[in-house]
């Protein structure tokens, strides 16, 4: 009879019960239970051995994975070159067909769209260029207060104690702006328009020059940008007063047809002089400020006009501190030669041989331009200091 009274009926459970409370019974239960356990200890070692093996093999299984994976990636990376290559070998045979066509409205492409591909074909030689110019433009407007002086623009206010406890004998507490901080250039960009450009093929070279020039000089925070088109009539298309952006850039490229008759280039010179003088007589004067004007003429270099005429217009413009650099983008002008009859006598000698353009380079790859340019201004700027002595 159980706690609350009822009997149990199962005998089994009474004979658990018993078994239970036996301590013989209980040692052979312990007993059969350390067999168990030992049985099972023997199958372990091998279950170990099996996992330290597995272990060890799994580095050898991943390593290929791994592998499999870098070479995707640089086939992904092939490919991404690859598509790059393409469009940009899309965008320039775009930009040749528009300037082949320009009479056909229908395979011509607006300002925007030009800009646009010239951005895409000129990004690298743009980063380029600007980290040459970097080197060569060095800042010559002094913007920040330094040195201890006698005299100055503004008080060091760190020195008034000194000054005061030194019975006014340390009086060097002025402050004045002597190191250059700042870029300010005036450069201007000026781009032959004659219908020789497009006969000679170099259009497209032409404008990718002027592209690169015009987004290095803006990246490189020069100063102000001009941008000027030579034809039978000159054209500012950009002045220095306004800043250079992408809407300017749209303006410009749309601008240039290549179809000018010839090129004016003595009155090109003359308003060249003129607008430069004006420019910079109208900025503000500054006792730490070194001023340099540059000239980026690209042409293919075909000049018909008077070449003494010429030469003495260039000579004019560098006593007045207005450096001219021409860009010939055409090759084959380093193989053009002059005739000349003296009575009988037939005589030839090379284009470039009494070029009035005295600094000059010749592009023949516009992924060159970086370097040649860079190389080019450095040295000219060597002979303006030593001719001025700055």
């Amino acid at each position: 009879v159980d706690q609350a009274g009822k009997k149990n009926d199962d005998p089994s459970e009474e004979n658990n019960e018993n078994l239970s409370n036996d301590p013989i019974s209980r040692k052979s239960r312990n007993a059969n239970a350390n067999i168990e356990m030992e049985d099972m200890n023997i199958d372990q070692p091998q279950q170990d051995d099996d996992d330290d093996v597995k272990m060890f093999e799994e580095p050898q299984q991943t390593q290929e994975p791994s592998f499999i994976g870098n070479v995707n990636t640089v086939a992904a990376l092939s490919d991404d070159t690859k598509f790059i290559e393409d469009r940009l070998d899309q965008a320039r045979a775009e930009l040749d067909l528009h300037y082949e066509n320009q009479g056909d409205s229908q395979q011509t492409l607006d300002g925007a769209e030009l800009w646009l591909r010239f951005q895409l074909i000129t990004e690298d030689l743009t980063t380029q260029l600007c980290e040459q110019l970097r080197t060569i433009l060095e800042p010559n407007l002094a913007t920040k207060l330094r040195g201890d002086f006698r005299t100055g623009k503004r008080i060091n206010m760190k020195k008034v104690i000194p000054y005061i406890a030194s019975q006014f004998r340390k009086d060097k507490i002025w402050l004045r702006r002597t190191k250059p901080s700042k870029r300010q250039y005036q450069i201007m960009v000026a781009l032959d328009d004659s219908e020789s450009m497009a006969d000679r093929g170099c259009t497209r070279l032409a404008l990718e020059a002027l592209v690169s020039v015009t987004r290095a000089l803006t990246q490189l925070e020069v100063g102000e940008l001009s941008i000027v088109r030579i034809g039978k009539n000159i054209k500012f298309l950009h002045k220095f007063d306004q800043p250079f952006t992408d809407d300017s850039g749209i303006e410009c490229v749309s601008q240039f047809t290549f179809a000018s008759p010839r090129s004016q280039w003595s009155s090109f010179l003359k308003k060249m002089i003129t607008y430069l003088e004006q420019s910079q007589s109208s900025l503000p004067s500054s006792s730490g400020y070194d001023y340099h004007q540059l000239v980026f003429l690209i042409t293919d270099g075909a000049i018909q006009e008077d070449r003494t005429k010429i030469a003495r217009l260039v000579r004019e413009a560098r006593e007045k501190r207005q450096l001219l650099v021409a860009i010939l983008v055409d090759n084959s002008i380093t193989e053009q030669s002059i005739v000349e009859f003296k009575g009988t006598v037939v005589s030839h000698k090379p284009f470039l041989e009494d070029y009035p353009l005295p600094h000059y380079i010749v592009l023949r790859d516009v992924t060159h331009l970086p370097d040649i340019l860079a190389d080019a201004l450095r040295q000219w700027f060597e002979l303006l200091q030593q001719s001025f002595d700055i």
